[in-house]
């Protein structure tokens, strides 16, 4: 609740920033960062506790991805143009699955928010979305470092920083991609990376089709 108020308080601060010095602007933008930072852990550290707990309860209905997808793309945009990234979407229409809508969200928001991070200023990143059979894929791609083999190897485990490094100032606690793996086998959903260092990244996530 807190954070949230604060969030709120900053962005109404820098819609109406137009008197504000340069250097004020940027200190309220670390402000954002840190701020939406906190945010994403706080909402890992819950889901990651109620996944160890069993206290996970799927609601699972059939559902447009189309627009949960098209909603985080028009959201990450903002934080993409602020470290001079590209967020490009292809995004196809009415994508209906059959899984948990909050949660499917929520390894979505995970994912994007690591492929912003981990992007260096002028790089691109894509969210793609398609029909794949009797399932829904989505990449997420991103044109950054990469990740080693010795670092795939323990990607999905909790709390666990790799090599690479966020390019902004932004935290990266070890957590997100724990609980995003976790969330995808948990609604029966699949995770794929396909990383090379120096290449950038590809998550793959296949969903079940809704009928």
């Amino acid at each position: 609740g807190p954070f949230n108020r604060i969030f709120a308080l900053i962005q109404l601060i820098q819609i109406s920033s137009g008197n504000l010095q340069k250097e004020q602007k940027e200190y309220l933008w670390k402000i954002h960062i840190m701020i939406a930072d906190g945010l994403g852990m706080i909402r890992n550290l819950a889901d990651s506790q109620k996944l160890e707990g069993n206290g996970v309860d799927l609601n699972l209905d059939i559902f447009n991805l189309s627009t949960v997808l098209s909603v985080l793309a028009r959201n990450y945009k903002v934080l993409a143009e602020k470290k001079n990234i590209a967020l490009q979407d292809d995004i196809a229409p009415a994508l209906m699955v059959y899984s948990d809508r909050y949660y499917s969200n929520r390894i979505f928001d995970n994912l994007l928010s690591n492929a912003i991070k981990f992007s260096g200023e002028a790089k691109n990143v894509f969210i793609k979305a398609k029909d794949d059979g009797a399932w829904v894929s989505v990449d997420v791609r991103d044109e950054g470092p990469g990740i080693s083999a010795e670092d795939q190897e323990k990607l999905y485990k909790k709390f666990q920083t790799l090599s690479a490094k966020p390019t902004a100032g932004e935290t990266s606690n070890g957590i997100g991609l724990s609980v995003a793996k976790a969330l995808a086998d948990k609604t029966g959903a699949q995770l794929i990376c396909i990383s090379k260092v120096g290449e950038g990244t590809t998550f793959t996530v296949r969903i079940r089709k809704g009928k």
